[in-house]
This record gives C-alpha cells, sequence and structure tokens, in this order.
C-alpha cells in the first residue's frame, strides 16, 4: 500500500502529466474546429454594403458567358445561380461550375423591378452593376462591394493572380473614364463635337489595349477586348485585335474564346445586334 506521501506524490506526477494532455486535446480541437470552418466555406462568398433607399434588389446573380462575344454584354449570358444578400449584407453562393480550368463569370445585382437579370450597365463603370471574376476548382472568393457603386467598390480578399489581375484592369477602365469620357458623354451626338468624342474615344481605349497586350493573363485580356469597346465597334482598330488573335493563338491555341478572335487584320466588326466574329 502507498504512503500518505507516496499517495500525494503520485497524484502530483498524474496532475502534472494530464493536464499538458488536456492542453494538447485542447489545441487539437481547436485546430479540427478551424479547419472545418475553412473548408466548409463557400467558394463564393463575401458582404454587399446596401443602400438604404431600398432601390435594389437584395439578389445577387451569378452569370456565365458562354462566348466571347457574350462578356460584358447585357442579355446574352447565361443565369446559372442567385444568392440573397441577408440583412446584414451577407451573401454565399454554395456550389460553383466544375472546372479544372479558369473561367470568366460575372456578378450582378439589379434594381427592383427590373424584367431582365442580365441587363449590364456599361454607360459609366462608376456605376455599372456588374464585376467579373475568375472561377476555377479550389478557389474560396470572398468578396465585398458596394450595391449602388457595385463594379466600382468591388474587391477580392487575396485575390488570385487572374483575379487581381481583373481588378487592375477595372482600376485602369474607371480612371480613362472619368478622364476621357465622362466630360464628353452628353456631348459626343453633337456634330461640333464629333471629333473631340472620337479623340477622347481612342485615348479612353489605349490603357486597356495597352493592358491587354502586356499581360500574360489571358482571361483578363480577352476582358480588355470587350470593354475596349462594349457594343462592338472595333472598326478603327482592327489591327489591335489582329495582334491578340496573334499572342493568344501562340500561347492558348485550344481556347475557345481565342478561336473566336479575327484570324485577319482587315476584319471588322458590326455594332450590337451583329455578330462578334466575322468568319473570313
Amino acid at each position: 500500500m502507498l504512503s500518505e506521501n507516496g499517495g500525494k506524490r503520485c497524484i502530483q506526477l498524474i496532475r502534472l502529466y494530464t493536464l499538458p494532455m488536456k492542453q494538447i486535446a485542447y489545441l487539437f480541437l481547436l485546430m479540427l474546429s478551424l479547419h472545418t470552418s475553412c473548408s466548409s466555406q463557400a467558394p463564393l462568398s463575401g458582404k454587399i454594403t446596401l443602400v438604404p433607399n431600398g432601390h435594389w434588389a437584395p439578389t445577387l446573380y451569378l452569370i456565365q458567358p458562354h462566348s466571347l462575344d457574350e462578356v460584358a454584354t447585357s442579355f446574352l449570358g447565361q443565369v446559372i445561380d442567385s444568392a440573397q444578400v441577408k440583412a446584414d449584407g451577407s451573401f454565399a453562393f454554395e456550389k460553383l461550375p466544375d472546372s479544372v480550368e479558369p473561367m470568366l463569370l460575372e456578378l450582378a445585382v439589379q434594381k427592383k423591378g427590373e424584367q431582365f437579370v442580365t441587363r449590364l450597365n456599361n454607360d459609366d463603370p462608376s456605376s455599372a452593376n456588374y464585376c467579373p471574376i475568375i472561377w476555377k476548382n479550389g478557389l474560396k472568393l470572398k468578396i465585398s462591394a458596394s450595391m449602388a457603386q457595385f463594379q466600382s467598390s468591388f474587391t477580392i480578399e487575396n485575390p488570385s493572380p487572374e483575379n487581381a489581375a481583373l481588378l487592375s484592369l477595372r482600376d485602369l477602365r474607371q480612371a480613362a473614364f472619368q478622364q476621357y469620357m465622362s466630360k464628353n458623354k452628353d456631348e459626343e451626338h453633337e456634330e461640333t463635337k464629333i471629333l473631340e468624342a472620337e479623340a477622347a474615344r481612342l485615348n479612353f481605349q489605349k490603357p486597356l489595349m495597352d493592358f491587354a497586350q502586356q499581360t500574360d493573363q489571358l482571361l483578363p485580356a480577352l476582358l480588355a477586348i470587350r470593354w475596349v469597346s462594349p457594343n462592338q465597334d472595333y472598326e478603327r482598330i482592327p489591327e489591335f485585335l489582329f495582334s491578340q488573335c496573334q499572342k493568344w493563338q501562340s500561347s492558348n491555341p485550344g481556347h475557345p474564346w481565342v478561336c473566336q478572335l479575327p484570324t485577319k487584320p482587315q476584319n471588322r466588326f458590326g455594332v450590337l445586334g451583329k455578330k462578334f466574329i466575322e468568319r473570313m
């Protein structure tokens, strides 16, 4: 039998070895909880700053363009999912398309009563109601934006290189619009302002074209092509499109959207309502 002192010594030893085991168990459970929380995070989630006037519907629409001419174009993309924005501004898309390769999607918001949820506003980037994102399997996209200035306020937490390039392109477009287009948008149809408006448009397009020429990211470059002229009027810049075709045919010849770029420099592109590609 153990003496009283021996018993106390045993209890002390038990406590000495038991306490660290409890701490280890606690840390293990904490790490497991954090891992479960991270792994269960929705692939696309975030927080939207709501507008108190109530003009905007509390819904986010996820739109998939199926061809290059559908990118940044109203009414043509397919709505593949929607998510309700809660009272605190949070939202989540629990399932996104199964895609090993990067794909371009568009998040859009609409005003209440809007009949066509694929309407995309390209008149002024500062108030555009949509923003493109790039998705592929394994990404966790956490975004934030203001409902009323959706595109201009759109941010992604720790963006992938492709999404970081998209955000940089967005910033270039907005800055160029404010510098060259905002003062001309109400005057561009006046006869005396035609030359100034055309010069302003070319100045607006130049940083977007430079971005497409310099980036090594395919989808951001293709978005830049579409943002150069959302109404698909490329008549004055066919050389730019042809150079983009040459660039991406060399590095990404199998991508279906690359195959939709013009293969000859004399190709011309019509206004909205005509086919984006004139096959020669």
